[in-house]
């Protein structure tokens, strides 16, 4: 269901930004200049609140991840150095965010890899009683949100009109993939 109402989403704002030049403030700028300054306001308000409130499900899902490896550490004290860390880094530039996201995207590439190819490690099955469900909302909720991302550095690629659709997309049909293929897999 996820991935049916982001592929809608993301076709409709790659439909949108293909046919106009996009300036900076990505989603914002988009909204402003396809529905008029007012609606592109009201619409612009609550989706810089939800992306603001996004920004603590992803720190709560590396936290939880995070925290697998080392229980003993404080949550807060994790999701505070997490959160000074990436802001310090976006104020002092933002090509070493862009340069950390794909140091991440290695370190994700590699986990996958971990998972496929490891002898296999003994697991305890997890049952809807032993993992509280907030935890497993804030670990599966980013997996498929964010998309709008891409728009926002949209002004930095040299034909935003086909990289925001097929990178879009890609990214989107990927993701279902590597989770559909882990549920089978594990």
């Amino acid at each position: 269901i996820t991935v049916c109402i982001v592929l809608i989403t993301a076709l409709s704002l790659s439909t949108t930004a293909s046919n106009m030049k996009i300036g900076e403030g990505g989603v914002f700028y988009i909204l402003s200049r396809t529905f008029g300054l007012r609606i592109g306001c009201a619409i612009s308000i609550p989706l810089c609140i939800s992306q603001g409130l996004g920004i603590t499900f992803y720190l709560s899902a590396f936290t939880e991840s995070f925290r697998s490896f080392w229980p003993m550490l404080n949550p807060l004290a994790v999701s505070i150095t997490a959160l000074a860390l990436l802001t310090v880094s976006a104020m002092i530039s933002s090509k070493i965010v862009m340069r950390l996201q794909f140091i991440i995207l290695f370190l994700v590439a590699g986990a996958i890899a971990t998972v496929y190819f490891s002898k296999g490690i003994p697991i305890e099955p997890i049952t809807p009683t032993s993992v509280p469900f907030w935890a497993l909302f804030a670990i599966f909720f980013p997996s498929f949100t964010g998309i709008e991302v891409g728009i926002a550095m949209a002004n930095n690629l040299e034909k935003p009109h086909l990289s925001l659709l097929f990178g879009t997309v890609t990214a989107i049909l990927l993701g279902f993939a590597i989770y559909l293929g882990a549920a089978f897999f594990l």
